[in-house]
């Protein structure tokens, strides 16, 4: 809320922007705080399936920075908790599955251009054979974020959208 007027100053896409710039701001921060040399953070997870994964699959990524804001880490949390959950059959049939991936390690810098991102970002990857297909990004979890009845029903309904496209 604005103290001086009541007013709410995260309004449609004016909050995507400022939640997307706080965590802009926060790894320019971070990056320029951290005594950290490249390559000596947490090892860089492989975007990549296996050359053997035969079928359908559609894998949900949940792409962050270096720097993890709290509000980065709520939508990782939900967006892990509704893919877990709600698709606990699928995960166990192998025709789902739920990864973090962080963008800014050199193995999976790639996926900040593949994927076009401007911020942290929920996406979902859907695969045949171990090659993607196609793919969405998931905006609306900034705006749900705070809201995760809202949030999960988004995600559900991206998921099963995208579910829907396997042959």
């Amino acid at each position: 809320m604005n103290a001086g007027t009541g007013r709410s100053i995260m309004r449609g896409g004016t909050g995507l922007a400022m939640a997307a710039a706080v965590c802009l701001l926060g790894s320019v921060v971070w990056a320029m705080a951290s005594k950290q040399k490249a390559g000596t953070a947490e090892p860089a997870a492989q975007a990549k399936p296996a050359a053997a994964e035969k079928g359908w699959k559609l894998v949900a990524y949940y792409l962050h920075g270096n720097f993890r804001c709290a509000t980065c880490l709520s939508i990782e949390a939900q967006s892990k908790e509704a893919v877990e959950t709600d698709f606990a059959g699928e995960i166990k049939d192998g025709k789902v599955a739920f990864a973090t991936l962080n963008y800014e390690q050199p193995d999976n810098a790639h996926l900040g251009e593949d994927y076009r991102l401007t911020t942290r970002s929920l996406v979902l990857s859907l695969r045949k054979d171990g090659k993607e297909v196609k793919w969405k990004n998931l905006p609306e979890v900034w705006t749900r974020v705070h809201n995760p009845p809202a949030f999960r029903e988004y995600v559900n309904t991206e998921v099963k959208a995208m579910l829907r496209e396997m042959i």
